[in-house]
């Protein structure tokens, strides 16, 4: 199999031969990386015409950068672990709140566990669902969210916090349609 060589310019950086496209996303920092295909703006700096097929590689090398280990923990790690602290100290700090998790896999939204304020039960199933597969859907996720939330009284607090690494969504409908029901509904979406 012949491998593609792409030349690309890099604002603020050198000329980059790639003789194999598909470790762009370990060579260079992934924010940049994300910066560089999510933004139009920057798509004229590409010297070389980026071809379809190319684009849609990177775009699965850049899929799976969650599971990654780079160095000992691997990101999906490092992020339980402060969702776990931020778990204990929001319970520390507020003793009466409830909290529920959702998890967002395979384009679909799954409750992970009920609302309720067991920090302890939280953390557990948080640990034990450590994974990462397909597409993930924002408009999924917070459709769950405001089925959940709605049934709290207007006195309550209602607030959604959303930890995403993914670079985009892959959402059945319009997702502007959705953030416009939860504001309505008066849920906040952090």
């Amino acid at each position: 199999m012949m491998k593609m060589r792409t030349m690309i310019w890099l604002p603020g950086r050198e000329h980059m031969l790639m003789r194999d496209p598909g470790n762009l996303c370990k060579r260079m920092n992934l924010a940049f990386f994300a910066q560089l295909i999510t933004r139009h703006s920057t798509m004229h700096n590409i010297v070389d015409v980026f071809v379809p097929s190319l684009l849609h590689q990177l775009l699965l090398e850049f899929r799976k950068a969650a599971g990654e280990t780079d160095f000992k923990p691997s990101r999906m790690a490092v992020v339980a672990k402060h969702a776990e602290a931020f778990i204990r100290e929001f319970f520390d700090q507020n003793p009466l709140s409830q909290i529920g998790l959702v998890i967002i896999k395979d384009g679909v939204a799954h409750c992970l566990t009920e609302i309720g304020g067991s920090p302890e039960a939280h953390i557990k199933a948080l640990m034990s669902k450590l994974e990462c597969s397909g597409d993930a859907s924002l408009q999924n996720a917070l459709e769950l969210v405001h089925e959940y939330l709605n049934q709290i009284p207007s006195y309550g607090h209602r607030e959604a916090l959303l930890l995403y690494s993914a670079l985009s969504t892959c959402d059945p409908g319009d997702i502007m349609e959705t953030i416009k029901k939860c504001k309505n509904s008066k849920i906040r979406c952090s």
